[in-house]
């Protein structure tokens, strides 16, 4: 993903995240009053849920975190689509 924020905002690739860390600085970030929800992989081994997910819930209600079993992925698809109709509005 670097690449393709570097390319679209004409930056050397190094200094993409120095950027985005100007304009977001991550200590600071705020989405209160902004639904998120989080879906994770009970198959995922990369990243724990205890490092990954369930750091954005800690004092956020509008963070919803969902586990998913791989074997059924069609409910993993029916559940973003159902979030997003959810929370769709015009701005």
């Amino acid at each position: 993903m670097l690449k393709e924020i570097a390319y679209a905002y004409h930056l050397d690739e190094r200094e993409v995240e120095t950027q985005i860390e100007k304009v977001a600085p991550r200590d600071i970030l705020d989405f209160s009053g902004i639904p998120i929800k989080i879906w994770h992989s009970t198959n995922e081994k990369t990243y724990t849920p205890e490092i990954h997910s369930k750091k954005y819930q800690v004092g956020n209600d509008m963070v919803k975190l969902s586990y998913h079993i791989s074997e059924n992925s069609y409910a993993f698809s029916r559940s973003i689509g159902s979030f997003f109709k959810e929370n769709e509005r015009e701005l």
